[in-house]
């Protein structure tokens, strides 16, 4: 199933969401219109319903402060290794 294959089935997936889900808090902006005909699509509203109703597949876990501190400095420290590498520019 490839129902977010671009922008447009992406915000017409959030707009079916909205509809199923109901949240407080929505994204504003302008939806183009091709957005909002294809969250109209009775086969498509119908495959992102069934994606949101179904028991979750897996768990996210986002990487902890502390390691992004750490991935960021071992990033830092390896830019400045290949900056040592390039030649010098002459003064």
């Amino acid at each position: 199933m490839r129902l977010f294959i671009d922008e447009t089935h992406r915000l017409a997936a959030e707009l079916v969401a909205f509809r199923v889900l109901d949240p407080a808090l929505r994204s504003r902006g302008g939806i183009r219109q091709s957005a909002i005909d294809l969250s109209e699509d009775p086969v498509f509203a119908k495959d992102i319903e069934a994606l949101l109703r179904r028991e979750p597949s897996g768990r996210y876990q986002p990487p902890a402060l502390q390691d992004l501190a750490d991935r960021m400095a071992e990033l830092e420290a390896r830019g400045k290794e290949l900056e040592g590498l390039l030649p010098k520019a002459p003064s």
